[in-house]
């Protein structure tokens, strides 16, 4: 009887003994080290043991200069993709691309894994994908908008604010004006942000900084509160800020004639009209993100005499014939500010090539980059340096 016994505990023994050792390791401390305890045990104890470790350390991982996303997928034999700036969203060449950011199974359990390497203060906004379908982290509350279109972010640990929220609360804000101005023979909504210093002193004048995709930056990207940070901790000059939208984006923002036309003139004119501005092409910066730094280049380069000033954040050029004839009729006079993502897989070199351009004619620009990718929170991240480099603070 006790020979059986012994026999049986025994057997027991050797099927649970993987478990058991694993069980030394239930808490894994690193992501290779839950690798290695899911190969070990069941699936179903695998996926207790993922579950407690995202639980316990949060999600997405970060595993020194590496972030590790997690994903779980039951349902058919399609693997999820990770996308993100950094792999331009799958469509690297201009169209969807299955292969691009699958992700790895760990094991035999339901559970997907990617890895993203990043500096330390990189922020990166990503989605999932099973299929056609786009998903958010569903273990990371964190989102934002762009473009209309909710994605999840993430911050590595030395990724910092502009502004700390504290700073963003001791200011003394501005106001945000609508203007009507008539445009194609109909009126269209023009949003003027107007500084704290122009109704301390009426009869100072002050620089104009336009804004392309304004309602962009206003809304989804929360440019307000950047703006009142950024004036009241004397970081620039204070200056208007004119925020305009296109009504066809991709057409007017490629060169159109008759958009820059209308832009150059009856907008600035309006505005000089309206509000107590400094006159000269050297007191107005037009800035843009994407198309938008684009169009705002194009206008410069048409219009020296109107505009000498842009800021372009991620330009989206190609492939449009615009570098061809920036490198044949831009002259000295002019002064840009190149913000380049370097998380944008997709522009990235157009923005480099731009600033290649500029160093090379030897015109007057800037260059900063930022650990960053393509979308409008980055942009809004860029105006400070770029209205430090065109409006420096001169104390009063």
């Amino acid at each position: 009887m006790h020979s059986s016994l012994f026999r049986i505990g025994f057997i027991l023994l050797l099927l649970f003994a993987p478990d058991a050792l694993a069980a030394k390791k239930s808490k894994p401390k690193t992501f290779g080290e839950l690798l290695q305890v899911s190969t070990q045990v069941k699936p179903r104890k695998a996926h207790r043991l993922i579950r407690k470790f995202i639980k316990r350390q949060g999600h997405p991982l970060v595993e020194k200069t590496q972030a590790v996303f997690l994903f779980e997928h039951k349902a058919g034999t399609e693997r999820p993709r990770l996308l993100h700036d950094n792999n331009a969203f799958g469509a690297l060449y201009g169209k969807d691309d299955p292969a691009i950011g699958q992700m790895t199974r760990i094991s035999q359990t339901t559970w997907y894994y990617a890895t993203v390497p990043l500096l330390e203060d990189a922020r990166l906004v990503y989605e999932f994908a099973v299929g056609e379908k786009r998903l958010t982290d569903p273990h990371n509350p964190a989102t934002v908008q762009v473009f209309g279109n909710t994605l999840s972010s993430f911050t590595m640990p030395q990724f910092k604010e502009r502004f700390s929220k504290e700073e963003q609360a001791r200011t003394q804000p501005g106001r945000i004006e609508t203007q009507k101005i008539k445009r194609n023979g109909k009126e269209e909504e023009i949003f003027v942000y107007v500084p704290r210093a122009f109704d301390e002193d009426r009869d100072r004048a002050f620089p104009v900084m336009y804004i392309n995709d304004g309602s962009l930056f206003l809304d989804e990207g929360n440019l307000k509160q950047t703006l009142d940070a950024m004036m009241y901790h004397s970081q620039c000059d204070p200056f208007f800020v004119v925020l305009s939208n296109p009504t066809n984006r991709r057409e007017e923002y490629r060169g159109s004639s008759k958009y820059r036309n209308w832009y150059v003139y009856d907008l600035f004119s309006f505005i000089d009209r309206t509000y107590n501005t400094l006159d000269g092409p050297e007191h107005r910066v037009i800035l843009g993100g994407s198309r938008g730094a684009l169009m705002a280049l194009d206008a410069m380069l048409n219009y020296p005499n109107r505009v000498a000033n842009v800021a372009a954040l991620t330009p989206a050029l190609s492939p449009t014939k615009f570098m061809r004839n920036f490198k044949r009729k831009s002259k000295p006079g002019i002064k840009v500010f190149v913000g380049l993502a370097n998380l944008d897989a997709y522009w990235l070199k157009d923005g480099r090539e731009l600033a290649k351009v500029l160093r090379t004619k030897r015109l007057a620009h800037k260059t900063a980059e930022f650990q960053d990718g393509h979308h409008v929170h980055a942009w809004v991240d860029m105006v400070p340096s770029a209205a430090a480099y065109f409006f420096p603070f001169t104390p009063r």
